[in-house]
């Protein structure tokens, strides 16, 4: 595949993923940045300003690894669990360029900082769990990662480390004070032997290219958030990575609100269960009220 001419002019380019290689340094990348699709996400529940933050740094991550499973092939999840501190749960997954997400916490008035605070307090005791299911052969594969850290991009960061052990760099950059919330991350991984026979962190010695690039993609997004900066996520690439002779642009994809509830989605669910159990959740007009804990809609099926 021919290497595309990077853009140093475009639209701002919004609820996207795109992705990209460095052929000269066997990396793979993707880059998105979330807009309208994070603002209806948000909007669904009245989070506070932390809340607010841990989304939408959590869906710009969800988005970034999903996108690695081919469309139509699986379903990323990421699920953060908590036995103390004040969030209790936080889910978010990613099909087929669908994201969604929400948290579950409790009153602490750490959820009404403007910035993130300690990570031990947000959380207390917990742990992150990755799983992948794969649709064409219907197998599930799920990682775990202590809540170790002071953002939850470090907490992925980590889980490349232990779980997936490919040398892989991951930025991320929220901004919701503008005029709608953004939020924008960058994922990076090398792949010198391909997808299958990749190689691992257990066999990777000092590696020259690996590193500088590693090096200058963490350097320059820390420094003056290029993620956001840059109007197009082409012009993007060329900022972070200027000395790059070759970098090779093979596709995007647009986002969109992952929400999948449906009447009928529900009722296929609770026909599952016997009349008795479905007699027990009904209300005294007989109707079973069902909550969307993503979009905070209500059902209300008739049994």
């Amino acid at each position: 595949m021919a290497a595309m001419e990077i853009e140093f002019t475009a639209p701002y380019d919004i609820d996207q993923v795109l992705t990209f290689s460095l052929p000269d340094k066997s990396v793979r990348g993707r880059v998105a940045r979330l807009g309208p699709v994070l603002g209806d996400i948000l909007q669904a529940h009245d989070y506070p300003p932390v809340i607010r933050l841990l989304l939408s740094e959590a869906l710009v991550i969800t988005t970034l690894m999903g996108s690695l499973i081919q469309k139509s092939s699986g379903q990323l999840t990421i699920q953060v669990q908590s036995t103390s501190g004040a969030v209790e749960l936080l889910v978010c997954d990613f099909l087929e360029s669908r994201v969604r997400g929400y948290v579950q916490f409790r009153d602490d008035v750490v959820l009404q900082q403007d910035r993130l605070p300690d990570f031990g307090r947000l959380f207390g005791d917990g742990r992150l769990v990755v799983t992948f299911d794969m649709a064409a052969s219907k197998e599930r594969y799920q990682g775990l990662v202590e809540l170790r850290g002071s953002s939850l991009t470090q907490v992925v960061r980590q889980y490349f480390i232990q779980s997936e052990q490919i040398p892989t760099v991951l930025q991320t950059a929220i901004d919701l004070d503008g005029p709608e919330p953004t939020a924008a991350g960058m994922l990076l991984q090398y792949l010198p032997d391909g997808e299958e026979g990749r190689t691992r962190l257990d066999t990777l010695d000092s590696d020259f290219g690996w590193a500088c690039v590693a090096q200058l993609a963490e350097t320059t997004a820390d420094r003056d958030d290029a993620l956001l900066a840059e109007p197009g996520l082409r012009s993007t690439l060329r900022r972070l990575f200027p000395e790059e002779d070759t970098v090779m642009v093979h596709g995007t994809e647009m986002l969109a609100k992952g929400c999948r509830c449906s009447l009928e989605h529900y009722d296929s669910i609770l026909s599952r269960f016997s009349k008795e159990d479905r007699r027990e959740m009904q209300n005294e007009d007989g109707v079973i009220l069902v909550d969307c804990a993503f979009c905070a809609r209500q059902f209300a099926i008739q049994d």
